[in-house]
């Protein structure tokens, strides 16, 4: 599977469009989805890595459908292992926990990137061999300044796939694009480039503030952006533009 850029461009040269309509996608993931999601970055805010911190990870990601029961693959391991995983990277995760996207700079992207890449990879919150899913959202809650959270529905569909491809003729969305897992890691870090690319394109937009409801962190921003791109088009037709690919 090839990266593709034209989403990508497509929303860099018109994010200004799909920041109006996506003013409300908040309320599109309401519920436990959202109320798990502002507790986990809360209780960042008062003490990193705490108990009630990963705790409050760990309920964002079964809130966000990482956890179903029964025999399947989808399921996340049980919370003293989660734990332990991430407390396993603490000192470095303490290291990158005062970097925002906006601000690293372009000679130093490269080694956070590594570094992000490191944990992810090593990182163990779910039974699936794939790990790019569950551990970014994970990290997204750790270091939300730096990482956006990475899905196969949105993320990975945006930066794979044309828009003609996004939804069937019955208004849905066709399969989810899939990869070998050996190629996580090539993944993760275009998608990383990407979000340093467009969070330095956007950061000077006065039209564009944080909050604690849903645009969070910059990374944060983008993700919405994506999700608001890739959902308009169950309304509206691919637009004209011709394709590139990246090998």
């Amino acid at each position: 599977m090839k990266f593709t850029e034209i989403n990508y461009l497509n929303l860099k040269n018109n994010y200004s469009e799909y920041l109006d309509k996506g003013k409300s996608i908040g309320d599109n993931f309401g519920g436990p989805s959202l109320h798990f999601h502002q507790r986990a970055l809360s209780e960042l805010e008062k003490k990193f890595l705490s108990r009630a911190h990963i705790e409050m990870i760990y309920a964002t990601l079964a809130s966000w459908g990482m956890h179903r029961m029964g025999n399947t693959q989808t399921k996340m391991v049980n919370f003293s292992k989660f734990e332990s995983s991430i407390l396993t990277h603490k000192k470095i995760l303490n290291d990158l926990k005062g970097l925002r996207m906006e601000n690293i700079s372009t000679a130093d992207l490269p080694g956070v990137i590594k570094n992000l890449s490191d944990i992810c990879f090593a990182l163990k919150t779910s039974e699936s061999n794939s790990r790019i899913v569950g551990n970014s959202k994970t990290l997204a809650h750790i270091l939300p300044d730096i990482i956006p959270p990475i899905d196969r529905q949105y993320t990975i569909r945006f930066f794979t796939s044309e828009s003609k491809d996004f939804i069937n003729d019955k208004g849905k969305f066709k399969q989810s694009p899939d990869f070998k897992d050996s190629d996580e890691e090539k993944y993760f870090s275009y998608i990383l480039e990407k979000t340093y690319d467009f969070v330095n394109h956007i950061k000077a937009d006065k039209q564009i503030s944080l909050d604690k409801l849903f645009n969070t962190s910059y990374p944060k921003i983008f993700d919405n952006l994506i999700m608001t791109y890739i959902g308009t088009f169950r309304q509206c037709p691919a637009p004209p533009y011709v394709a590139t690919t990246l090998k």
